[in-house]
């Protein structure tokens, strides 16, 4: 994700697009030409949060979640 950032084109008050640039070229391309119903949608739409939250506030956190199952549900 360090890679990684969002191209914003403005064209006068508001933003035109965005791109997610740092990939390879042929997953920047998959990815950025998603639309709603390409399966790469999910994808491009998480990497932009991701994104957008490092943009704002300077780091990525990183969760850790250990679970443990009792024998009828997770704890």
């Amino acid at each position: 994700m360090d890679d990684l950032f969002v191209e914003h084109k403005v064209t006068g008050w508001y933003i035109n697009s965005e791109k997610i640039i740092g990939f390879p070229s042929v997953i920047e391309s998959s990815i950025n030409g998603a639309d709603s119903t390409d399966r790469y949608y999910d994808y491009k739409q998480m990497i932009h949060s991701i994104l957008n939250y490092k943009q704002e506030h300077g780091e990525i956190p990183q969760y850790h979640m250990i679970f443990q199952w009792n024998g009828k549900r997770l704890e």
